[in-house]
C-alpha cells in the first residue's frame, strides 16, 4: 500500500478480521519492531519466527530517509506470510521518522501488552523513547552493532527493569540479559524502599 495512511491500514486490518474471523482477538502481545531499511528483512523474519508459538500483532516500523515530506508505505502480512501472527510493516520517510509513536498508537491492540524491540541501533535511553514509554517491555539487540560489548555497557547506564539487552550468538551470547551487578544492587535497594 504505497503512500498510505494509518487509517487505511487499520481499515484493511478490520476487513481482514471480518473475512478471516476473530484473528486479532487471540493475540498474546503487540511487538513493535523499530528498524532501518538495511535491517528490515532480517528483523521481520526474526520477529515472525519468534512469534510462531505466541501469536502476536507485529508492527514493523522501518525508518527511511528523513528528507522530503512525510510518507508511509505500508504492507500487511497475514497467514503464511506472517506465521501465526499478523504483521503490519510501515516504511516511514520524511518527518514521520521522528514521530513513529503517532503511527503505532492507532494500531495497538486493546488490552494487549506492548513489547518494543530495536534489532540493531537504538536510542541512548530506550525507556525515554516515545515508543519505549508505551511499551511494557523493551528489548535491544547488541549483536548487530559495531561493538556489542560497548553497546551493552552503554545501555547499562540507562537500564530499567523492563529493558533487556541481548547479544544472541557467539562469545557474548546472553550477555546483558540481566543487568550488571552494580545496577542489580541499586535496583534491589530501590525496590526495598518502595
Amino acid at each position: 500500500m504505497p503512500d498510505t495512511t494509518v487509517g487505511d491500514l487499520s481499515r484493511t486490518l478490520l476487513g481482514l478480521r471480518e473475512d478471516a474471523g476473530a484473528m486479532a482477538l487471540s493475540r498474546v502481545f503487540t511487538l513493535v519492531v523499530l528498524t532501518s531499511q538495511a535491517e528490515e528483512e532480517r528483523a521481520l523474519s526474526v520477529a515472525q519466527e519468534a512469534t510462531r508459538q505466541h501469536p502476536s500483532r507485529i508492527l514493523g516500523v522501518v525508518h527511511g530517509s528523513t528528507r522530503g515530506g512525510g510518507r508511509i508505505d505500508g504492507q500487511i502480512r497475514v497467514g503464511g506470510d506472517a506465521g501465526a501472527s499478523e504483521m503490519v510493516v510501515m516504511r516511514l520517510t520524511g518527518e514521520l521518522t521522528e514521530h513513529s509513536e503517532a503511527v503505532v498508537l492507532p494500531l495497538l491492540l486493546a488490552d494487549s501488552p506492548v513489547v518494543a524491540w530495536w534489532p540493531g541501533g537504538c536510542p541512548g535511553d530506550v525507556s525515554a523513547h516515545p515508543i519505549g514509554r508505551i511499551a511494557r517491555r523493551r528489548i535491544t539487540d547488541a549483536e548487530h552493532t559495531g561493538d556489542p560489548g560497548a553497546s551493552i555497557a552503554d545501555r547499562a547506564a540507562t537500564y530499567s527493569p523492563a529493558t533487556a539487552t541481548w547479544c544472541g550468538r557467539g562469545p557474548r551470547a546472553g550477555v546483558g540479559c540481566s543487568p550488571p551487578r552494580s545496577i542489580r544492587r541499586r535496583s534491589s535497594r530501590s525496590r526495598a524502599c518502595a
